[in-house]
């Protein structure tokens, strides 16, 4: 960084190498704003702290202390630890924690075909009031690696990886609304907690702005009672990432694909999510189906892909940061059934153009602007959709 030549060009060697050792260490306040339909204008600050050796690709330490109230009362406050490697083996340790206080969760209902307006949603007959606190941790542990050259990237794992999640949900819902005449209780509190396991195979050369390699997990999941949770119920999925540079690591090809089938007494919440090693509302939202409202499509069998074409601008300092501009068209495509049916009903397309920038190597900031068959989403938020 600039900051740092110029403070090490004069410093005596003593308190150079003291320099050396504070570089390792990175804490970012980042205020955040952030645009979504449903929750609406959201403002908070998220502190990232990172601790990573000079010469690695990867982060030793990810901290992550995010707090966000939105103008329509939705808070969100997260905790994320990311522990890699502190005890030589190449290990992974996430742990989690979630409060959200929603008063305008949205509901359409499972499965709903219906074309529905992106603006026509935002109505009190699609809200709920949802209450929810949720921890998860799990271990991912090496089983096997696979050494690259220096050019690309760090070297590459096949690692195993179980967990356990659980949540506390309480909804609340007036009379008349949509969540009142579909669910069963309409106000009260419920918990749900699995335990799950998977393999995953992680060849990316970097976990903030990856430009090759990929990221895959297979996973399969229980609840019940001997999770702490009130319901008996089951989740498998499948997600496969892949990062390939065209020509040069200023332009690259993003790739998703995600896959989720549950049975069994699924909970509210989970219906409206993809799982494995990287949780993801959808469809609908800031990251699967955008142009769609947020949990727009609901259901126990999910599937979604996604491409985008990244374009590096150019990299540039500000004081002590460093700043690298781009720009990205991309197309989304999912497909939601709760009940087996032919596959290709229920199929959803959305896309649009979006920019972004990745600061100081550890945090990318994104605004898309997407389109779908139901209206325009304008999103603003932080990291990556994928």
């Amino acid at each position: 960084m600039v900051l740092h030549a110029l403070l090490t060009s004069w410093l005596p060697p003593a308190l150079a190498s003291e320099a050396e050792v504070v570089r390792r260490h990175r804490f970012l306040p980042v205020p955040v704003i952030k645009v979504e339909p449903g929750a609406g204008f959201t403002t908070g600050v998220r502190g990232r702290y990172v601790y990573r050796e000079p010469e690695d690709r990867l982060n030793r330490i990810n901290l992550d202390v995010v707090s966000r109230v939105s103008v329509r009362r939705v808070q969100q406050h997260d905790i994320r630890l990311r522990m890699r490697d502190l005890w030589h083996r190449d290990e992974v340790v996430d742990v989690n924690f979630r409060f959200d206080d929603d008063p305008v969760f949205t509901y359409v209902g499972i499965a709903n075909e219906d074309r529905l307006d992106n603006a026509a949603i935002v109505d009190e007959t699609f809200e709920a009031h949802r209450f929810s606190i949720s921890p998860d941790v799990n271990v991912q542990f090496v089983l096997a690696r696979k050494a690259r050259p220096a050019e690309m990237g760090p070297t590459a794992f096949l690692r195993g990886f179980v967990g356990w999640t659980w949540s506390l949900d309480r909804f609340t819902a007036e009379p008349g609304t949509q969540f009142a005449q579909d669910q069963p209780q309409p106000t009260g509190t419920t918990k749900r907690g699995t335990w799950y396991g998977g393999v995953a195979w992680d060849s990316r050369d970097n976990d903030w702005h990856p430009t090759r390699g990929g990221f895959h997990d297979v996973s399969v999941a229980a609840g019940g009672p001997w999770a702490l949770g009130d319901t008996y119920w089951s989740r498998f999925n499948a997600s496969f990432r892949h990062y390939a540079p065209l020509g040069s690591k200023r332009l690259v090809l993003a790739q998703q694909v995600l896959a989720e089938f549950q049975g069994g007494n699924v909970p509210l919440i989970p219906l409206g999510e993809f799982s494995g090693l990287v949780f993801r509302d959808g469809v609908g939202g800031v990251d699967i189906g955008r142009g769609f409202f947020r949990r727009r499509f609901i259901g126990r069998r999910k599937a979604a892909g996604s491409t985008e074409l990244r374009i590096q601008a150019g990299r540039f300092n500000l004081g002590p940061f460093t700043f690298e501009p781009g720009i990205k068209p991309f197309i989304d495509a999912a497909w939601v059934q709760d009940t087996p049916a032919p596959l290709p009903s229920g199929l959803h397309l959305s896309g649009g153009a979006g920019i972004y920038v990745v600061w100081d190597d550890f945090e990318v900031i994104r605004a898309d602007l997407a389109v779908s068959p139901e209206g325009m989403v304008f999103l603003l938020a932080a990291d990556h959709a994928f």
